[in-house]
């Protein structure tokens, strides 16, 4: 009897120790899986570590549609300071739980695609990743691991690369948001309209013709479009100067023709060239106040060098 009870305990003992191990493994790394491209993609966990001597290296994060990448961080991670730069929406929103974030794209991420990730720490740190998909294998795990012993001085080599790098992060959520932004601007516009008024129904666009050469620039009138009060003029500029660039000051309108002429207000203005290279077109746009136009009035559109006396004015009837 008393040999029987004690190889029960000692099964009892094995039992024990054997769930004890089990309890400290990794998780399962799931079976291996085929990409888009067709090839075997290995699932794995991973350390990364951060420390003195790797301050100026970005590690990568392996990203690959269906797996979800789980990244374990040391101490909880701030949402306020935690910067994905996903201009294309091509991941999905990240969660975050205490120091646990999950990141899952919706499709594998281009060839050539990378999106940076700067992960903030409760204690201020920031963590910088470069996200991005790789045909043979995909991050299932990734336990972040934090070594610093020294802080950076503000003026040090590191110390301006991180900056540096935290700049370009909210720069690149600046880029991001634009559009949703600029969305946003528009369904507010469409709320202060009331819905009866006349401008309110204001949708149109048209072509426009005419091109001049002055100053060595070539404009081209290209398209006006009215949204609600506000008339969008689009042209294009050439410098056909072989030697000086070229440098958008200001636009100004005007209205003339018939009884009245007036300055319009211009609201504000853009290009997507900021200076003009010799032999290089840039677009620009102008937005106004859309006028009461009487019969026969056309408009000046002025467009005045920084710096320097290569103006040129176009006239036209929209």
């Amino acid at each position: 009897m008393m040999r029987i009870r004690a190889i029960l305990i000692s099964l009892l003992l094995a039992a024990s120790a054997g769930a004890a191990l089990a309890e400290k493994k990794p998780p399962p790394v799931p079976a291996p899986v085929r990409g888009e491209t067709g090839t075997e993609r290995q699932v794995k966990n991973r350390v990364i570590s951060f420390s003195d001597e790797n301050r100026a290296l970005v590690p990568e994060l392996h990203l690959a549609q269906g797996i979800p990448t789980t990244v374990v961080f040391p101490l909880s991670i701030n949402e306020a300071s935690t910067r994905l730069a996903d201009s294309q929406r091509l991941i999905y929103r990240p969660q975050f739980f205490k120091n646990t974030a999950v990141l899952s794209p919706k499709t594998d991420l281009p060839a050539g695609a990378l999106i940076p990730l700067t992960v903030g720490l409760e204690d201020g740190t920031l963590l910088s990743f470069v996200l991005r998909t790789v045909p043979a294998e995909a991050d299932f795990q990734v336990t972040v691991e934090v070594k610093f012993q020294r802080e950076l001085a503000p003026e040090s080599v590191d110390g301006l690369k991180q900056t540096i790098a935290q700049m370009q992060s909210r720069l690149d959520e600046c880029q991001a948001n634009a559009g949703s932004s600029g969305v946003s601007q528009i369904a507010a516009l469409v709320l202060s309209q009331e819905p009866q008024s006349p401008t309110a129904r204001t949708f149109e666009g048209h072509p426009l013709k005419g091109a001049d050469k002055q100053s060595r620039l070539l404009v081209r009138l290209q398209h006006i479009y009215r949204l609600f009060g506000h008339s969008y003029v689009l042209l294009t500029v050439e410098n056909r100067d072989p030697s000086r660039t070229w440098v958008l000051d200001k636009p100004e309108v005007k209205l003339f023709g018939g009884r009245d002429s007036q300055t319009l207000k211009v609201v504000t203005f853009d290009s997507d060239l900021k200076t003009l290279p010799p032999t290089e077109v840039a677009k620009v746009v102008v937005v106004l106040d859309t006028p009461v136009q009487m019969v026969g009035q056309k408009y000046a559109l002025t467009l005045l060098e920084k710096g320097g006396a290569r103006h040129v004015t176009m006239d036209f009837e929209p």
